[in-house]
């Protein structure tokens, strides 16, 4: 029957298109989908500063929806002074190609918020298109520089702290590198921090330091505390007599290290 084959091809014809337009639909709503459960602020923009896509996280912060956003001109989200701000970052990077990173307060633009972000603009290469968009990404660094700030502040107090103890102490790495050492070692041997650390005792103190060398490996690679007596010639001449503890420490990140303390007895 040759009618009815034409007219199932006439058929099929049709409906292909459809089902390709609603499975670049459904792609569509993935992408959406995947953008909005983003914990970052993402949004695309033209050149001349249209939003084309704006995720609901950077919309939310704007105390706008997406729909309210997407199609108009940035700078109608937010004021004159901010929007100024942004294009200078727009102009660098559409000169330089270069991605731009800037870390704000929050305040300058969310109202006030006074939280910090990190702004990170970047051109994307739009398939069949002569002109790039404008990705930018808006990330909340708050917490992170939060507990930045409380690590800088721990490290500082225990390094006061190993500072004004009266016994010598220090840290070394897997090749037996001074990674940390505190006052009192300097002033026991005569050397300044920046003289020891990244150094080995043998490149510092000879090769009579050589024992040392093996007796942290014995350390590291037998996961045991080692206590020994140490006899050495002070700077001043004077001779110490110090009773070292060595024991393994391993840190977050996984790196093995010697920690040690010498009590001059």
């Amino acid at each position: 029957m040759p009618g009815l084959r034409a007219l199932w091809q006439r058929v099929r014809m049709r409906l292909g298109p459809r089902r390709v337009a609603a499975r670049v639909d459904d792609g569509k709503d993935l992408l959406r989908a995947v953008i909005d459960a983003l914990p970052v602020g993402v949004a695309l923009k033209t050149p001349d500063n249209r939003i084309v896509m704006i995720n609901r996280h950077a919309a939310e912060q704007l105390g706008r929806r997406p729909q309210d956003v997407e199609g108009r001109d940035a700078a109608d989200a937010s004021s004159e002074e901010v929007s100024r701000a942004l294009r200078g970052l727009d102009r660098r990077l559409l000169e330089t190609g270069q991605p731009v990173t800037v870390e704000v307060d929050t305040g300058e633009f969310l109202r006030g918020r006074g939280d910090r972000m990190t702004i990170t603009k970047s051109l994307l290469r739009v398939p069949d298109s002569d002109e790039p968009l404008i990705l930018t990404v808006a990330e909340d660094v708050t917490e992170a520089r939060r507990t930045r700030r409380e690590a800088q502040r721990q490290s500082a107090l225990l390094r006061a702290i190993a500072d004004t103890d009266p016994n010598i102490i220090f840290v070394k790495d897997e090749q037996s590198r001074y990674v940390m050492v505190n006052r009192r070692y300097c002033e026991v041997y005569g050397l300044s921090e920046e003289q020891l650390i990244g150094h080995d005792a043998v490149e510092l103190l000879g090769e009579s330091a050589r024992h040392w060398h093996e007796q942290d490996k014995a350390i590291l690679h037998g996961d045991r505390e080692v206590t020994a007596e140490n006899r050495q010639i002070g700077a001043d001449g004077t001779e110490h007599v110090f009773m070292m503890v060595k024991r393994p420490l391993v840190t977050p990140d996984g790196q093995r290290l010697v920690f040690g303390v010498g009590v001059d007895v």
